[in-house]
C-alpha cells in the first residue's frame, strides 16, 4: 500500500468516528478524498486543504495518536447527555387535582359549575369576570350538534388580548374537549385553500369539530378574504357549503364542506372604527377580553384528558333524555321570544347567535335560568361597548387622541405649508418612527413605554390601521392603505 493510499484509509477511519457524520464540512472532505484516490497522489495544496478542513470539524490529522478513543467518548457524552428518568413518570391529573370528580352524577351542572368557580379563576384573569366566566364557559361548552336544525346559528367566540393574557390558554382547553380527530388549528399562514380542504377531509360526512383560528391578523386576512371570508361566516349547517368556481379543475370537485365550531384568538380589536370589512363577521361573534398578566398555575403542566370524557358524558347518549327535555326546552323558549322581550343591550343582529350559548348554560348550571342568562349577556354587550376595554383603557385614551386629533391636525398643518415642508413632515400622520412614539406617549402619561406597553401599542395602533414594520432604519408604524381612512 503506498502512502497516499494509506493515509487515506487512516482519514476515512477518523472521519467515520466524528460526531460531525453527514455534516457539510464532512460532505467537503469526501470529495477531497475523492480526488485524492483518482489522482494516485497528494499535492502541497491538497494537503493544505484537507488538513485545514479536518482542523474544522475537529478530526485527528492522520498519524497523529494523541486523541485516544476514549477522550473521543467523553467528548460525545459532554454533548449528549445522558438522562435516566422514570419510566413511570406522569402529569397529575388537573380535574382531580383542582377537586372535580368525574364519576358524579349531575355531571353537567357539577362540571360547569366547576369550570366557572373554580377552573377559569385559576387558569384565567378576565375583566368583569362576574359575567365574562359564566359567559366563557357556555362558549366551552357548546358544539355544533347543540342546535334543533340546519338553520340555527352558533356564534364566533373571538378571544381577544394582549400577548401572553391566556387567550391560547383557554382555547386549548375548549379544545381538550375533543378528540384529535375532531379537532383542528390553524394559524395566519395557513392559506384560505388549505383551509377548506382540511375542514372538508376531516368533517365532511362525519361528526363535525372544532377548528381554533389562532392568532387571527386582520391584515393577512384581507388578502386572503376571497379564499376563507365565507368559511368563517358559516355559523350554521345550511351556508356551510362553499361553492367552487365552474372552471375549476380539481378532479371535478365542486364544493366543500367547512360546517364545524370555529373560534379566533387575536390581538386585534374588530369592534374599533376603520374595520367596516369585518362588519359581518363580527356580528356572528362573541368576544370574550382578557386581562395582561400571567395566570396564577400554568394549565400545561397536568393532564387533562379527563375534560374528553366528561364531555362525552355530558352530550352523550345517556344524557339525551334530559338534553330533550331541559336543554331543548329552553331552546325553544327564547327563539319564540318577541323582539320587545330581548333587552336593548343586546344588539338584534346578533340575538340569534346568543340563544345557543344561553341554553348550554342553563342546561349546564352556569346561571339560574334562561332569564339569568340573558341578562349575563345583556351586562355584557353593555360592557364591550363601554370604555373599560380591560386592554389598558388609559392608554387607549392616550393613544387615540394624540392619532386622531393631535397629529392628524400636525400632518394637516405640515401639508398645507410652504416651499419650506420637508418630505418627512409631510409623512408624519402616515409613517411614525417607534422612538417618537413612545416619546410621546411618555410626555403624555408620565411613565416610560415598557416591552409590556410597547406590546399593546402594535395591537392598538393596529386597530386604527397601522402596521407594525421597518420605517427608515428603525421599527415603526405604516399607515395602511388598504383599510378605511379616516
Amino acid at each position: 500500500m503506498t502512502e497516499v493510499s494509506a493515509k487515506l484509509e487512516d482519514y476515512k477511519k477518523q472521519i467515520k468516528q466524528t460526531v460531525f457524520s453527514g455534516s457539510k464540512q464532512q460532505e467537503k472532505i469526501n470529495s477531497i478524498i475523492k480526488r485524492m484516490e483518482n489522482d494516485k497522489e497528494l499535492t502541497d495544496d491538497d494537503k493544505l486543504l484537507i488538513e485545514s478542513q479536518i482542523t474544522q470539524v475537529s478530526i485527528p490529522l492522520a498519524g497523529n495518536t494523541a486523541t485516544t478513543e476514549n477522550e473521543n467518548s467523553k467528548k460525545s457524552e459532554r454533548l449528549f447527555p445522558k438522562y435516566d428518568l422514570d419510566d413511570d413518570f406522569k402529569l397529575p391529573c388537573g380535574v382531580k387535582e383542582f377537586g372535580f370528580d368525574e364519576n358524579c352524577n349531575n355531571i353537567a351542572v357539577e362540571y360547569g359549575r366547576w369550570l366557572r368557580d373554580v377552573y377559569l379563576p385559576t387558569f384565567i384573569q378576565m375583566p368583569d369576570s362576574e359575567h365574562q366566566y359564566p359567559i366563557a364557559v357556555s362558549l366551552m361548552l357548546l358544539n355544533c350538534q347543540c342546535v334543533s336544525s340546519k338553520k340555527m346559528d352558533i356564534p364566533i367566540p373571538y378571544l381577544l388580548g394582549n400577548r401572553g393574557s391566556g387567550k391560547t390558554e383557554l382555547s386549548k382547553s375548549i379544545r381538550q374537549h375533543y378528540p384529535d380527530h375532531l379537532s383542528l388549528q390553524f394559524m395566519p399562514a395557513d392559506t384560505g385553500a388549505s383551509i377548506c380542504e382540511r375542514l372538508d377531509g376531516n368533517f365532511r360526512g362525519s361528526e363535525v369539530g372544532l377548528a381554533v383560528m389562532d392568532n387571527f391578523n386582520p391584515s393577512i386576512f384581507i388578502v386572503k378574504a376571497l379564499d376563507f371570508y365565507q368559511v368563517l361566516l358559516a355559523t350554521n349547517k345550511e351556508d356551510s357549503i362553499r361553492r367552487k368556481s365552474a372552471a375549476s379543475n380539481d378532479e371535478g370537485k365542486s364544493e366543500y364542506q367547512t360546517y364545524c365550531y370555529k373560534i379566533l384568538t387575536s390581538v386585534f380589536d374588530l369592534a374599533s372604527e376603520g374595520k367596516i370589512e369585518f362588519g359581518e363577521m363580527y356580528r356572528r361573534m362573541i368576544t370574550l377580553k382578557f386581562k395582561n398578566g400571567t395566570p396564577k398555575a400554568k394549565r400545561i403542566a397536568y393532564d387533562w384528558e379527563a375534560q374528553e370524557r366528561i364531555y362525552q358524558r355530558i352530550w352523550g347518549e345517556e344524557e339525551m333524555p334530559n338534553i330533550k327535555r331541559a336543554y331543548a326546552k329552553a331552546l325553544r323558549q327564547m327563539v319564540r321570544l318577541s323582539p320587545n322581550e330581548i333587552p336593548s343591550e343586546i344588539p338584534s343582529e346578533q340575538w340569534a347567535y346568543c340563544i345557543v350559548p344561553i341554553a348550554v348554560g342553563n342546561y349546564c348550571g352556569i346561571w339560574d335560568s334562561v332569564e339569568d342568562g340573558i341578562a349575563h349577556f345583556a351586562r355584557h354587550f353593555k360592557y364591550l361597548k363601554g370604555d373599560n376595554s380591560g386592554v389598558g383603557s388609559a392608554l387607549t385614551k392616550v393613544l387615540t387622541k394624540y392619532i386622531k386629533e393631535e397629529l392628524f391636525e400636525q400632518g394637516e398643518k405640515y401639508r398645507k405649508g410652504g416651499r419650506y415642508t420637508t418630505e418627512t413632515q409631510k409623512l408624519i400622520d402616515v409613517e411614525i418612527p417607534q422612538d417618537e412614539l413612545k416619546k410621546q406617549i411618555s410626555l403624555r402619561m408620565g411613565f416610560d413605554v415598557g416591552r409590556r406597553d410597547m406590546d399593546e401599542i402594535i395591537m392598538l395602533m393596529a386597530n386604527f390601521g397601522y402596521s407594525y414594520e421597518r420605517v427608515g432604519e428603525a421599527m415603526g408604524f405604516i399607515k395602511q392603505q388598504s383599510l378605511k381612512k379616516e
